[in-house]
């Protein structure tokens, strides 16, 4: 009979320098973000302008999507329907 003892061993713990990036890394990235912001907030603004006016455009073409098929739709009658082709 083998038993396994893993609850009472300590493990090495992970190099957390290999997990994960360092918070400066995040610090860095923040600052220079706000720095390009401050220096040239008209592509903000522009990229938003585009971003929202995309998500309209979709909006408004998803609303008409079924209008527009709508016409196309012809509903068959119970004869040339194939759910209704068994006799019984």
């Amino acid at each position: 009979m083998v038993a396994y003892v893993v609850a009472g061993q300590r493990r090495e713990e992970p190099n957390q320098a290999l997990s994960t990036p360092d918070q400066d890394l995040f610090a860095n990235a923040d600052a220079l973000y706000w720095q390009k912001l401050v220096q040239n907030p008209e592509k903000l603004f522009t990229q938003q302008v585009e971003f929202w006016a995309g998500s309209l455009q979709n909006f408004i073409d998803s609303q008409q999507a079924p209008v527009l098929t709508s016409d196309k739709f012809e509903p068959q009658s119970e004869e040339t329907d194939p759910r209704f082709s068994h006799p019984m």
